[in-house]
C-alpha cells in the first residue's frame, strides 16, 4: 500500500467535506463583523471565529453549542473507498479495497468555561475487499495507524485547539503521513456559528489542508437541514483548489498543477453526546510532472462514510 498515506489523507479531506471541518486554532484568525439581516431569514454575511454565515435561516433560531459531559464516549468508524485513474486508458483505473478504521472520541474533562478536553483514538485499522477492486493493498501498512491517539480542546462552537498526537507504530517514513492524517482526523467536529440559526441556515469555512505534501484549499458550505432536540442534521458542499506547486509524495518529487475538485455530503451530530453519522463523495483531478520531464493526468474519486448503518 505504497500510496496509502496520500489515499488516506485525501480521503480525510472528503470526511471534512461531510463534517464541515475548519482549521484548528481558528479563533482570532478572522475578523468579526456584524451585519443584521434586513428581514427574517434574509441573507447575512458574518465572519466570526473562522465561520462565514451566509444565512441565519428561518425562525425559530437558536444558538448551537456542544455540551458534552465528562466521560462521554462516541464511536467513530471510518470507511473509505478510493478510485484512481491515470491518463485516458481505462486499464489505468485502480479501484482499491475499502480502508477501515475503528475508534472513537472520549471526553476526559470539562473546563469551567465549557471547553472540553477530548481524545480521538484509532483502535483498529485495516482493509476490506469490495466488488471490482483491482488495486493491491497491504493490510499491514494500514495497521500502522492502530494506536493513534489525538488529544485536543474542543470548544462549544466546535473548534479544536492545542492538538497533540501519538502513535505507537510511527516510523520515520510514516511520520509526515501520520501528521497529515492527524491534522484532519481531529476535525470531525462540525464547526458552529456563534449567532443563533434556524432551518435553512448556511455557513462557510475555508481552510488549508496538507494532503501528504500537497497543499489544498478547501471551502465547505454547510446547510442546516433539520434540528431535533440536540441533533443537528446538515448537508455540505465543498470545493477544492490548489496553487501549482512542487511536492514530494512518498519519495517522489514532482510538480502538481491544475488541481481542482468538488463534492458533497450529508450528516448529523448530537451536540450532547457527539453521536454522529456522515457520508461524502469527492472527485479530484490534477496534472503531475516528474523530474525526468514525464507527465501524466490523474483523477481520483472517493466515497467516505463515518459510522455507516450496519449491513443486513
Amino acid at each position: 500500500m505504497r500510496s496509502s498515506p496520500l489515499v488516506i489523507a485525501l480521503g480525510i479531506a472528503a470526511v471534512c467535506g461531510a463534517a464541515g471541518c475548519q482549521d484548528h486554532d481558528a479563533p482570532g484568525t478572522a475578523s468579526a463583523t456584524t451585519k443584521p439581516a434586513a428581514a427574517p431569514g434574509a441573507p447575512i454575511v458574518v465572519v466570526d471565529d473562522g465561520v462565514t454565515v451566509v444565512s441565519t435561516g428561518a425562525e425559530p433560531r437558536r444558538a448551537l453549542r456542544y455540551h458534552l459531559a465528562k466521560g462521554t464516549t462516541s464511536p467513530i468508524t471510518l470507511e473509505l473507498d478510493f478510485d484512481m485513474e491515470t491518463g485516458a486508458a481505462a486499464a489505468a483505473l485502480a479501484k482499491l479495497p475499502t480502508f477501515v478504521t475503528d475508534g472513537g472520541l472520549v471526553v476526559d474533562e470539562v473546563l469551567p468555561d465549557g471547553d472540553m478536553k477530548v481524545r480521538i483514538h484509532i483502535d483498529h485499522a485495516g482493509v476490506r475487499g469490495r466488488p471490482g477492486a483491482t488495486g493491491a493493498v497491504d493490510d499491514a501498512a494500514a495497521k500502522l495507524f492502530e494506536g493513534f491517539v489525538e488529544t485536543a480542546i474542543l470548544t462549544p462552537t466546535g473548534r479544536l485547539r492545542d492538538a497533540k498526537f501519538t502513535v505507537p507504530n510511527q516510523t520515520p517514513a510514516l511520520a509526515a503521513q501520520i501528521k497529515s492524517v492527524s491534522a484532519n482526523l481531529e476535525q470531525v467536529a462540525l464547526p458552529l456559528p456563534t449567532q443563533p440559526v434556524g432551518i435553512g441556515a448556511s455557513w462557510k469555512t475555508t481552510r488549508t489542508l496538507d494532503a501528504s505534501g500537497v497543499a489544498l484549499a478547501v471551502t465547505t458550505t454547510t446547510t442546516l437541514v433539520k434540528l431535533e432536540g440536540e441533533r443537528v442534521t446538515y448537508s455540505a458542499k465543498l470545493l477544492v483548489t490548489a496553487a501549482d506547486q512542487r511536492a514530494v509524495i512518498g519519495d517522489v518529487a514532482l510538480s502538481v498543477s491544475h488541481l481542482a475538485g468538488a463534492g458533497g455530503g450529508e450528516g448529523s451530530i448530537d451536540l450532547a453526546t457527539f453521536a454522529l453519522t456522515a457520508s461524502a463523495t469527492t472527485a479530484f483531478h490534477m496534472d503531475l510532472a516528474m523530474a525526468d520531464h514525464s507527465s501524466m493526468q490523474m483523477g481520483m474519486s472517493m466515497a467516505v462514510a463515518i459510522n455507516p448503518p450496519a449491513g443486513p
